[in-house]
């Protein structure tokens, strides 16, 4: 087995999600995140430190010019590299591999185990955006564990790594759509519903003919504000519509953008914002 490279620095708490999701499309195998002002752990979507000590694991293959790149651009400096025995890797706790927890949600990665249970889901190592631990993604995947799904038509816009969808599908939604202009996301998407023996339609466009009780959109505000006329299309009457990705200065350009919803008080975490509401006409 090749020699495993671990990266360590230090990080800013509100960088702390943004970088863990660099390093998961970078292929981590494993990151442990701890309280840099001591050497307790705790779960990685904690958010009680002010500066987060970032331990990872990525196999040789890896691109880490690109990595160390990524990393600086966020601000992120004094990085210790060093080659560690592969036999490292697997004293490693389960708790401390690839794990995301979402209120009953666990979110593993290929490297954990992986029961298949209806509270966890399975995402592989892709370049596709989405393991949960980025604010936009965990407050969607929040709004959903209390969402009533059963039954229901939902359309995940913008799928990613297919997270959403997959979730969806296990909390027994009838069809579920998970489109994305990006080839890559595709193609992780599908890999990781067969993966989670889920049946997820994975495609570029909204597929014809067919409503939505719950349309999902984890994108970015000019998107959003793009994607009206679609979405006001495609949503169900009575439909209910929740949008992230977007941040605190845009929400009120965003929700202004679909009359056609009745919106809840936004949701903030870290900067950003979900929405959702039903559609009143």
């Amino acid at each position: 087995m090749s020699p495993l490279i671990k990266f360590e620095f230090s990080c800013l708490k509100e960088r702390r999600a943004t970088v863990e999701d660099l390093l998961f499309e970078h292929g981590a195998l494993s990151i442990l995140t701890q309280d840099a002002a001591s050497t307790r752990t705790e779960p990685l979507v904690t958010d009680a430190w002010d500066v987060a000590k970032v331990t990872a694991h990525l196999g040789l293959d890896a691109d880490f010019d690109s990595l160390r790149l990524a990393l600086v651009m966020n601000n992120v400096s004094d990085i210790d590299v060093q080659v560690k025995d592969p036999e490292a890797w697997r004293a490693i706790p389960t708790p401390h591999r690839p794990v995301v927890q979402v209120g009953r949600l666990r979110v593993v990665s290929s490297r954990c185990e992986f029961t298949g249970a209806a509270e966890e889901v399975l995402i592989q190592s892709h370049l596709a955006f989405g393991t949960g631990s980025h604010p936009t993604t965990a407050l969607c995947l929040e709004w959903m564990e209390h969402a009533e799904l059963r039954g229901r038509n939902v359309l995940d816009m913008g799928c990613g790594s297919g997270i959403l969808g997959i979730v969806a599908k296990k909390a027994c939604a009838s069809v579920v759509v998970a489109i994305d202009n990006d080839l890559d996301a595709l193609d992780a998407s599908q890999s990781n519903a067969n993966a989670n023996n889920v049946d997820l339609v994975v495609c570029k466009e909204i597929p014809a003919k067919l409503t939505y009780d719950v349309v999902i959109a984890n994108i970015l505000a000019d998107p959003l504000i793009e994607l009206v006329p679609s979405i006001e299309r495609v949503l169900g009457d009575l439909g209910t519509l929740v949008l992230s990705g977007v941040l605190v200065k845009e929400v009120a350009s965003v929700m202004a953008a679909y009359p056609f919803i009745e919106f809840n008080h936004p949701v903030e975490r870290e900067g950003w914002v979900l929405v959702a509401g039903k559609r009143s006409r």
